[in-house]
Order: structure tokens, then sequence, then C-alpha cells
């Protein structure tokens, strides 16, 4: 479903998909893989958040 919605959006914003440069059509592993580690990092930073949150609670109030 993800990557579906990946999908859809590249073939929005991207004109030159499937008229003038067939080597787009090929999926590339490194644009899967930065999707991913966008998806990742914004995951990681919230989770860092709520961690740092909560340790800084259990320090105030022992």
């Amino acid at each position: 479903m993800y990557m579906e919605s990946i999908v859809d959006v590249e073939a929005v914003f991207v004109p030159w998909r499937g008229t003038s440069r067939p080597r787009a059509r090929r999926l590339k592993p490194w644009k899967v893989f930065r999707n991913y580690a966008i998806f990742a990092a914004i995951v990681a930073m919230i989770v860092a958040f709520w961690a740092a949150f909560i340790a800084g609670l259990m320090l105030l109030l022992p």
C-alpha cells in the first residue's frame, strides 16, 4: 500500500515517465531505500522525542 502510493506520486510528479525515457520504468533500489530511510528517520525522531520526554518525567518525578 505504501509502495503503490509512492509509485502514484512519482507518476504524477515525473512527466517523462513512460513517454521518452524507457530507463525510468525500471525500479531503482536507491530510490526505494531513500523513501524507506526518510520514513524510518521520521519514526526514529518521534520515538526518540517521546523516550527523552518520558525519561525527563521519570527524573523529575522520582
